[in-house]
């Protein structure tokens, strides 16, 4: 491939990559805070307030809705920008975002749902509580997993950034820290129950956060040094 062409996916998978974790933080400070499960850890509490967040919900349906579709071209850039370096291994990563992305997008199905039971078009003999609050517990579960798959992808990315240098080694090196210890840590709170204070959570997550900045600000801005190089594997 032309070393314009990579600098050409580059630029827009960093700004694919921008989007998305604008997007994604928008909603989580704007829209979600008291509708969204994730931000707390209170079930209760959460379906409670979704019953009376109805446009909310349907906000948060459509932002993640979008996101999915931020990630997927994020996905396929680093696809692209890796498979010279490990046809396997670049397509096992994508394989795995793309799982990831489709497991969150069910977030966007639970909140679509729960904005419908919020619009009270429900049956006399319905219990509104109960149904938004398997949204939300639905939300949670698909969530984490999407979590672990999306750090399993970006994991291999950063290690098969390693190998051909599209990205600098500081910056692969810290994301392939980053992505490891976020799908550990999300796994090993379902059995460690200290992983699961706000602390810990707020460190790996702030980790992650930084090396998906300083890839997507790479890739966009410093495209020019993303070429066409050999790899070291065959």
């Amino acid at each position: 491939m032309p070393d314009q062409d990579y600098g050409a996916i580059a630029r827009w998978t960093g700004a694919a990559l921008f989007t998305a974790l604008a997007i994604g933080i928008a909603n989580a400070t704007v829209v979600s805070p008291g509708i969204d499960i994730n931000l707390s850890a209170n079930v209760s509490d959460v379906s409670t307030r979704m019953l009376e967040a109805e446009q909310s919900l349907r906000a948060r349906g459509w932002l993640l809705t979008a996101i999915f579709f931020a990630e997927l071209l994020v996905v396929l850039g680093l696809f692209h920008l890796t498979r010279d370096a490990s046809r396997f291994g670049a397509g096992f990563a994508t394989l795995a975002g793309v799982v990831a992305s489709t497991l969150a997008l069910w977030g966007a199905v639970n909140a679509f749902n729960a904005a419908e039971v919020a619009s009270g078009n429900l049956p006399a003999s319905t219990d509104p509580g109960g149904l938004a609050a398997i949204q939300a517990i639905t939300n949670y579960s698909s969530f984490h997993l999407a979590l672990v798959m999306s750090s399993i992808s970006n994991a291999v990315f950063y290690r098969l950034f390693l190998t051909n240098r599209r990205l600098p080694a500081w910056i692969a090196g810290f994301g392939l820290f980053a992505s490891v210890v976020v799908a550990i840590a999300i796994v090993a709170r379902d059995f460690v129950p200290p992983l699961t204070s706000s602390l810990v959570t707020n460190a790996f997550m702030a980790c992650n956060l930084i090396a998906l900045v300083l890839t997507a600000a790479y890739l966009l801005i410093g495209s020019r040094e993303v070429v066409a190089k050999p790899s070291v594997l065959t």
